[in-house]
């Protein structure tokens, strides 16, 4: 099932611009989830290709594609800041809750437009996590948000990129940018019944295995952020406020 935040992501790009018969470039495509919902979006027409620097996470990508059978849709092991794809490629040029991961958001961005035609699209989604409210947040929450926003930091990424795509897309040279918030919450955001949680625990849920397997917290802290989490997901008074910014800017047309 695709959840709510994707299909609010492709209807945000529906309403941009992006269409059926269109070239694409996801840039820090991870996996692929998120790009082959575009490759779905544009049709066998179409071309989208997803952009990693992870061998590991182009090849889940590749094998994921293949099982569903989408021939439209490619992915290569490149730098997002020197992708060595052809100036002008791309109706469209896309990066989804990546460029506050890496050092230089600006060099991304960059290499976006130049690899979108005169009169494209490039388009961003990213968190805001300065702007992210746990009503009420247990401290161990508390602590563990801390920690991953000082590692965000410390690999020179950007815990609150969000607030800055307006001035990243405008440096870039774009024109007609459009910046829009999408809020959520704990009572419109809570997922199907089971073991999921809401989405931004979710994720945080995540980060915390993550954490764990590159050795940088033990089993003991793991297991408390765990439990502050799940404390949250099922506390039907609590509340978690999230807002998400989405950018689009068209690249300019040249003169004649």
């Amino acid at each position: 099932m695709v959840d709510r935040t994707i299909v609010e992501d492709l209807r945000l790009l529906a309403e941009a611009g992006l269409s059926r018969g269109m070239d694409v470039v996801d840039f820090g495509c991870g996996t692929g989830f998120f790009t082959r919902q575009v490759a779905r979006a544009v049709g066998p027409a179409g071309r989208v290709v997803g952009l990693s620097a992870s061998a590991f996470n182009v090849a889940r990508a590749r094998e994921l594609a293949a099982q569903e059978g989408l021939e439209n849709l490619t992915f290569s092991v490149l730098d997002e800041k020197a992708t060595g794809l052809a100036a002008d490629f791309a109706d469209v040029a896309l990066t989804r809750y990546f460029l506050g991961q890496v050092p230089a958001p600006a060099g991304v961005v960059k290499e976006m437009v130049r690899v979108t035609r005169p009169g494209g699209l490039v388009a961003a989604f990213e968190d805001d996590e300065g702007l992210v409210v746990y009503e009420p947040e247990p401290p161990a929450v508390t602590e563990l948000r801390a920690l991953l926003s000082r590692n965000r930091v410390t690999a020179g990424g950007n815990w609150m990129m969000g607030r800055s795509l307006y001035r990243l897309l405008r440096e870039a040279g774009l024109e007609r940018i459009r910046v829009s918030a999408s809020t959520s919450n704990s009572t419109d955001l809570e997922l199907a019944s089971g073991p999921e949680r809401l989405t931004h625990t979710a994720d945080l849920a995540r980060a915390v295995d993550t954490l764990l397997e590159k050795g940088e917290i033990d089993r003991e802290d793991a297991a408390r952020y765990q439990r502050a989490l799940e404390e949250v997901s099922r506390d039907p008074l609590a509340f978690v406020f999230v807002c998400r910014f989405f950018a689009v800017g068209r690249k300019p047309l040249r003169c004649a």
